[in-house]
């Protein structure tokens, strides 16, 4: 009986750290996430950090050093004015005798409020074509 008992303890501590939330989160990120194909190759980090408690809930490669992506910005941000400069192209169009027609480019500076001035309508108002 003795023993039996002490079995007993060593499954139910095994049972009870198998369901610990440490080990439910690692399975699921495991399965739904880091096991896709898509990510194999990637550099991944998890942590989940609980601050009620102040514990790690769960890491994953949590000694690995990442690049931030600011840094990566900073670099995006660079080329983006050194070879886009100062102004965006707002449509590109084709004017025949009788029509104009326009093909927005996705200028987001286009019809806001913040922008007072308007190429692409001052264009469109001059052109006086359908």
């Amino acid at each position: 009986m003795k023993h039996f008992f002490g079995l007993f303890l060593i499954l139910a501590g095994f049972g009870w750290q198998a369901c610990s939330p440490s080990h439910v989160i690692g399975r699921f990120a495991q399965k739904e996430f880091l096991e896709q194909p898509g990510i194999q190759s990637a550099q991944v980090g998890i942590s989940l950090y609980d601050p009620a408690k102040a514990t790690y809930l769960y890491n994953w490669q949590e000694n690995k050093y990442f690049i931030p992506a600011s840094n990566t910005k900073l670099f995006t941000l660079y080329a983006g004015m050194k070879y886009l400069g100062d102004s965006l192209v707002g449509i590109r169009y084709r004017q025949t005798d009788t029509a104009l027609f326009v093909v927005p480019s996705g200028d987001p500076t286009l019809l806001h409020p913040d922008f007072p001035g308007q190429p692409v309508v001052v264009f469109l108002k001059k052109a006086k074509k359908k």
